[in-house]
């Protein structure tokens, strides 16, 4: 029996799907060719068809789009959606509601031009332009993408420009009651992870956090700040009249059809309240384990793919790790596994996975938490920290009964994890027989593919790089050392080397992290600038140890970049 006789209902009549800039369908697909998209989907192995048919038994109930159901759970990639709707029926495509482009409002208009989606890697266009010169405009502003071509309706694009101009206006020139709703719109926009708002005595400073850095971006009188303090509080439903303690709260808001989370904290200083404002893009924590930048990437999935046993993701507050955490908890079967996590707080939601937020004022600590997942018949606990010996000892007892636990430390390096881990009162003894894997990462910036780290317009010396703004870098990537044991005498050689006067004579057992920086530094993805910032001069060090002239790799890379922008 097929997934059609499994939902026959009546087929009402047919409106066009849209799909958003991030590949979300739109409309309400009829039963019928959302059943046939589906078989299509299983067909091509596109997607499994116990996820299929668990969406579509969730959007029976919910009368949600198929494709939205899909991505919501975990089950498809949003760009794989775009694409898969594209193929499986080119005309059926629309704008939804995309708020904010690179192409200037005014551009936009006079071109006739719609984006419908923007999807990794392809912009897929709506214009009544000639379509040479369309795609010329759209490099321009969009170097990293390809353009498609597709059906749009064109009484949609009056619309579409009027929300574009709305957060395309900067913040200095709308009124002060839409401050708040320009700057969150612009921190989606330019990829912030955090925003910060500062008070001071007379006026106020915004900043971004972009890549790691924070960047100042807007300063403005008190009055302002006032009514944005009030509008983040307020929507975050904290108490408006308290100054006095630090509060928590958070609100979501959508941006081209999909929901952004964010999570507002506020800190009392002498000059008022600083607030925080963390952006939770969902797409950010939905990238696939092998996508990561871990290098070693099949030691690590060596030791989450054992049946029990405790794996450590490792290293500084910033590095990387509830990614790694949430991208292999995402890679098993969340059908076929019972799944549980404590964290504090719990930042991105994933279908199908029992999240717990700590709560301290109850008596929800983390130790507390593992505890009772243990009676909960659990296949995988994950601990979002290891903090203090009771939390190390249940996750060592959770691994020892039968349970796969992967747990997070805020260490540096592989031995200082094992380390770590005696301190906190968990024996050598214990660790032999449950350790699986450590990796232990931290992230450093890749240099913008299109200007090659210049931060200038290759085609405009005199404008900043539409891609990374200026910065010379336009992501990040993992670095990382990581082992796996595959037996206990394995697990007692590192414990040995981890005790006080122990000499080792000879190449650790595996690739240290700062080797993997500098592979990456050599082969482009990285600078010699970014590894000082993040190792220091021990960058310098290991560089000069493999032979690597720092200045002449610096040279020869000016150089390079010479040579490209003159290409």
């Amino acid at each position: 029996m097929g997934i059609l006789d499994l939902f026959r209902r009546r087929e009402p009549e047919l409106t066009p799907p849209v799909v958003d800039e991030h590949g979300v369908t739109g409309g309400l697909m009829g039963d019928g060719e959302r059943h046939r998209f589906a078989e299509w989907l299983i067909e091509r192995k596109l997607a499994e068809r116990d996820h299929v048919v668990a969406a579509l038994m969730e959007q029976r109930v919910t009368d949600e789009r198929i494709g939205a159901t899909l991505v919501r759970n975990g089950f498809m990639q949003q760009d794989a959606l775009v694409h898969s709707i594209l193929e499986f029926n080119p005309d059926r495509i629309a704008t939804e509601k995309v708020t904010t482009s690179r192409i200037p409002v005014d551009i936009l208009e006079a071109k006739s031009i719609i984006i419908s989606a923007d999807v990794r890697g392809t912009l897929y266009i709506g214009t009544m332009s000639d379509e040479a010169e369309v795609t010329d405009i759209c490099k321009t502003y969009y170097p990293e993408k390809q353009v498609q071509f597709v059906a749009f309706l064109p009484e949609l694009m009056p619309e579409f420009i009027e929300r574009v101009r709305r957060t395309s206006s900067g913040v200095e020139d709308v009124r002060q009651e839409e401050i708040m709703e320009r700057l969150l719109f612009r921190a989606l926009k330019e990829g912030a992870s955090d925003i910060h708002i500062e008070p001071k005595a007379r006026s106020y400073s915004v900043f971004f956090r972009i890549l790691g850095d924070r960047i100042l971006i807007h300063e403005g009188g008190i009055d302002e700040y006032n009514i944005i303090a009030a509008q983040l509080k307020d929507r975050s439903r904290m108490d408006l009249a308290e100054r006095r303690v630090n509060q928590d709260g958070g609100f979501q808001i959508e941006q081209s059809g999909k929901f952004i989370d964010l999570r507002v904290a506020t800190v009392p200083d002498t000059e008022g309240e600083q607030i925080i404002v963390r952006v939770l893009d969902p797409e950010r924590a939905r990238p696939k384990l092998q996508d990561l930048g871990i290098t070693e990437y099949k030691q690590w999935q060596r030791g989450v793919t054992r049946q029990n046993g405790l794996n450590l993701i490792c290293g500084p507050t910033g590095s990387g790790k509830t990614t790694t955490l949430n991208a292999s908890l995402r890679s098993f079967d969340r059908f076929g596994k019972k799944i549980y996590t404590i964290e504090d707080p719990v930042e991105y939601r994933i279908p199908g996975i029992g999240q717990v937020t700590a709560n301290p004022q109850v008596g929800l600590d983390f130790a507390r938490a593992v505890k009772a997942f243990m009676r909960a018949d659990p296949d995988i606990i994950a601990v979002g920290e290891v903090r203090d010996a009771e939390t190390a000892r249940n996750a060592v007892k959770a691994a020892d009964t039968g349970h796969l636990v992967i747990a997070t430390l805020h260490t540096s390096s592989i031995l200082s994890s094992l380390s770590r881990l005696r301190d906190l009162g968990v024996e050598a003894h214990e660790l032999r027989f449950n350790l699986r894997a450590v990796l232990v990462q931290t992230l450093v910036k890749v240099v913008c593919r299109h200007c090659h780290g210049t931060g200038q317009d290759p085609e405009d010396a005199a404008k900043l790089c539409p891609v990374c703004h200026g910065g010379g870098y336009s992501d990040r990537t993992i670095v990382s050392e990581c082992v796996s044991f595959s037996d206990f005498q394995s697990v007692d050689r590192i414990i040995a080397m981890t005790k006080p006067g122990a000499q080792f004579d000879g190449p650790l057992p595996w690739r240290e992290m700062i080797d993997d920086a500098i592979d990456k530094m050599v082969a482009g993805q990285t600078t010699i600038d970014e590894l000082i910032r993040v190792f220091g001069s021990y960058a310098i060090e290991k560089c000069e140890e493999r032979g690597i002239d720092v200045m002449k790799h610096r040279l020869a890379k000016n150089e390079h970049t010479q040579l490209l922008l003159a290409a």
